[in-house]
């Protein structure tokens, strides 16, 4: 098979395929109050969040071990998707905010301080697009990464901005949606 024929896309497809359904499922189940399927605390989409951040954080060192993505982006990113899980499922930017800054500074933290975490997530992804455009990668994977940067910033204004409610409720969903497609473009990788 050539370079970009669908047999290469299938894993990717499968995945979204998937992602999507499975929040579909977990707001049926929750009827009629879909909503507490996707609250960030304890919910079965955080669940599917924190897998899929430590799923990109093996098909990273894996990418590594083939050769097919560079260790000085291999690790690091690895790394940062290990810790992004950890954050998911132990609510480690919510401590931040509520809990760790407040009480160093005996008030309450000033907005864009107390919201430093996120805003260094979506510094990240923009710069993880930019220096993906810059590497070589396949334009698959280029697309793949932008778009799931896209959504990540989509997910940040839903978290950080005043959307409108029905979006509001969605942001784990956005999150997501972000990281599924951010592990389709490193299975891109694999081809």
């Amino acid at each position: 098979m050539k370079p970009g024929s669908a047999r290469d896309w299938l894993p990717s497809v499968v995945l979204l395929l998937f992602v999507l359904g499975f929040m579909v499922l977990a707001a049926w189940v929750y009827a009629p109050f879909w909503e507490e399927a996707f609250r960030s605390d304890d919910s079965p989409v955080s669940w599917l969040s924190s897998a899929l951040l430590i799923a990109g954080a093996m098909l990273c060192l894996r990418l590594c071990s083939e050769r097919a993505l560079p260790l000085k982006w291999g690790l690091p990113l690895a790394l940062a998707l290990l810790a992004l899980a950890l954050d998911e499922q132990f609510m480690l930017h919510e401590w931040f905010k509520h809990a760790f800054l407040p009480g160093l500074l005996h008030q309450r933290a000033p907005g864009g301080l107390a919201d430093l975490p996120v805003l260094l997530v979506g510094f990240g992804g923009v710069l993880l697009a930019w220096a993906a455009g810059r590497c070589g990668f396949p334009r698959s994977t280029t697309g793949l990464l932008r778009a799931a940067v896209g959504v990540g910033l989509l997910a940040i204004w839903v978290d950080l901005g005043s959307p409108p409610v029905w979006l509001a409720f969605l942001e784990e969903g956005c999150e997501v949606l972000a990281e599924a497609l951010f592990l389709s473009a490193l299975l891109q990788l694999r081809q």
